[in-house]
């Protein structure tokens, strides 16, 4: 996907915002973490191959949760992360700070920003940093992000475009969460095998009476 047009919005976490964010820019995105939990540790995903997230990610809306790691450079011992900026004093005024990026979530959309979108591949880990919310936040941000995408802004001279039709999604234990927060309601009967667990939900966006109910809207 084409990206040199895109803004790539940072977007504070709401109860802890100078120490979570989410972003849109896919230089951000740690894609050894990714694998790593899509293939070890999801249910849906296990034993995928690298270059098969690789491909998917690039080809999808992708949104990070991110989270500030203030560290000494002095006695930094290592570890994955972006260093993003520059030096300062810590309290004891010894050795100079630096701040690293590290992801904590992901979630993407596949989608055509016009009529469709399915959401997948949704996650907050690792543990230490659960509970604190940032499910709500990445699920809740990350539909509003697809729903005012830059693709999305109209043409001068061009109506606005209609709501994203029909969004869709696959889980077998956060239907609670997708209704909650972002308004998903489960599609009745609907499995991904005889015996899966998984339940496939859906979002409707645009009011009663579809397309022309939209348009006379509009022109009203």
């Amino acid at each position: 996907m084409a990206t040199s047009n895109l803004k790539h919005p940072k977007i504070p976490h709401p109860t802890h915002p100078t120490t979570f964010f989410i972003s849109t820019d896919p230089t951000l995105l740690d894609l050894a973490y990714i694998h790593n939990y899509l293939s070890s540790h999801s249910y849906w995903a296990q034993h995928i191959p690298l270059e098969a997230v690789r491909v998917a990610v690039e080809a999808s809306f992708a949104v990070g949760v991110y989270m500030n790691i203030s560290k000494n450079q002095n006695h930094d011992e290592g570890g994955s992360g972006v260093q993003k900026n520059g030096a300062g004093k810590n309290e004891e005024g010894e050795g100079n700070m630096h701040t690293v990026i590290k992801q904590v979530g992901f979630a993407r959309w596949i989608t055509d920003f016009s009529t469709f979108g399915y959401l997948s591949d949704v996650f907050v880990w690792p543990g230490e940093v659960c509970g604190l919310g940032l499910g709500k936040f990445l699920v809740s941000t990350s539909l509003e992000l697809l729903n005012t995408h830059p693709f999305r802004t109209p043409k001068p001279n061009h109506p606005p475009l209609p709501p994203i039709r029909r969004l869709m999604l696959a889980t077998k234990d956060a239907t609670g969460l997708y209704e909650k927060y972002i308004g998903f309601r489960e599609l009745a009967g609907i499995r991904s095998g005889p015996n899966s667990e998984t339940r496939f939900m859906e979002k409707l966006q645009l009011p009663e009476g579809g397309y022309r109910s939209f348009m006379e809207g509009q022109s009203n």
